[in-house]
């Protein structure tokens, strides 16, 4: 059994609300979250979890959980970001997590 990865933790800092969304647009956040998603997702599936704390934002004292039934969609979006990279090894892998579902 593979040991549990830690919950990122993420802190916003921010002065405007147009700070958050380019935060949210950029896309080095979003790969960097997509591949600590996938971490978390595979842990639970391979440790057959119902749920999984993906982030824990910690100055709003929010944590982001996902259940089970959404992370055939979640990975759906990670299969995506590899495929425009052309990593279609990783796709493969990705997509034998979705089977095990």
């Amino acid at each position: 059994m593979m040991e549990k990865p830690q919950t990122p933790k993420i802190e916003l800092i921010y002065d405007e609300i147009e700070d958050i969304k380019k935060f949210a647009e950029s896309e080095e956040i979003t790969t960097h979250i997509l591949e600590e998603s996938l971490e978390l997702i595979e842990y639970a599936i391979d440790n057959d979890k119902k749920r999984i704390d993906l982030f824990n934002v910690t100055n709003l004292s929010l944590i982001v959980e996902v259940k089970r039934d959404q992370f055939a969609i979640i990975l759906q979006k990670i299969i995506d970001m590899y495929l425009e990279d052309e990593d279609y090894d990783k796709c493969a892998q990705i997509q034998n997590l979705i089977e095990k579902i």
